[in-house]
């Protein structure tokens, strides 16, 4: 068996015979190799241990570096971690940099995580990970590279008979919202949409997923169910106390305007949260439609999640009456 780049080969086969440990920043696994197949070829190229009986093969030091070093996490150490916490400093998450990361550095990945989107214009997942698509993610908010481009609005039914009247009646607000494009202008939770829809609550320039759901009910015609708030958690903690909340299931699926809401909190701010209103429910899928996720200029806009795969969600809520 012929080593080709990039290829798992396993040890049978291959004579290899370790050339040198010529690189003390890296892995202890990584060593550069030579050798010969049972054809007769010789090559040499560089090996990286993965489990006990397989190795990685590529013919340069770099294509393994950059295959070690994919994913930054808690524990990882070195420049490549320098570099994403002074990023990280540029986006007021993080004080300093370090080369550390840490649970600091990891609670700042979170908080990015939580409020911007991958390639596809998907919510990153927020397990305080550094991979591609977060990588992706911060090179867009810090102009590095052209965001994709935003998403056609979908065209949404109107609601159906499912749902309670207020929250359906929300809803046709919400998508009216979305359909005519509403969200931020002028910068980051700016602009006159932002500030109608925070209602004098919070200062320009604050979240606003909270302050768009609220809006949604307070402007639906019906009686506002719950007391309008700029806070994600606020809402949900008042649907508790109203005994709104459920667990949703296949047997008891979200309805079309009901709330959906995730918590983004630290142990310095446990209050962050995000939230959205529930469009509709079918064969496994919720689509929502949400305001606040994603880069400036963020819209009013509709995503998609699996039931039971919901990353960091708090719970549903189904408004009365």
């Amino acid at each position: 068996m012929d080593p080709d780049p990039g290829e798992l080969h396993p040890w049978s086969g291959t004579t290899i015979t370790a050339l040198s440990q010529e690189w003390p920043q890296c892995q202890a696994d990584l060593v550069r190799i030579g050798g010969s197949s049972r054809s007769g070829l010789s090559w040499t190229g560089f090996m990286q241990v993965q489990q006990k009986s397989r190795v990685r093969f590529a013919t340069s030091q770099t294509e393994l570096l950059k295959e070690g070093e994919m994913l930054l996490k808690l524990g990882v150490k070195g420049p490549e971690v320098l570099q994403l916490t002074t990023d990280l400093v540029q986006l007021g998450l993080l004080t300093r940099p370090t080369q550390n990361f840490n649970a600091q550095v990891q609670t700042a990945v979170t908080k990015f995580q939580a409020q911007n989107l991958d390639p596809q214009g998907n919510p990153l997942v927020i397990d305080g990970i550094v991979g591609p698509l977060t990588r992706f993610a911060l090179d867009v908010v810090l102009g590095r590279r052209s965001a994709p481009p935003l998403k056609p609005t979908p065209t949404l039914p109107l609601p159906t008979a499912e749902g309670s009247k207020s929250g359906n009646a929300a809803l046709l607000v919400a998508i009216a919202e979305m359909n005519r494009g509403a969200g931020e202008q002028e910068g980051d939770n700016l602009g006159p949409d932002v500030h109608k829809y925070l209602n004098g609550l919070a200062p320009d320039g604050s979240s606003w997923c909270a302050g768009f759901v609220s809006f949604c009910f307070a402007n639906s015609g019906i009686d506002m169910p719950f007391k309008y708030s700029v806070g994600a958690q606020n809402i949900l903690g008042q649907f508790k106390k109203k005994r709104w909340i459920y667990a949703a299931s296949i047997a008891h699926p979200p309805e079309p305007g009901d709330i959906i809401v995730f918590t983004r909190a630290t142990k310095a701010e446990p209050w962050l949260g995000h939230i959205g209103l529930v469009h509709g429910y079918a064969d496994g899928i919720v689509t929502t439609i949400e305001g606040n996720r994603g880069p400036y200029p963020s819209k009013v806009t509709s995503f998609t999640y699996v039931l039971g795969r919901i990353n960091k969600l708090l719970g549903f809520g189904r408004p009365q009456p």
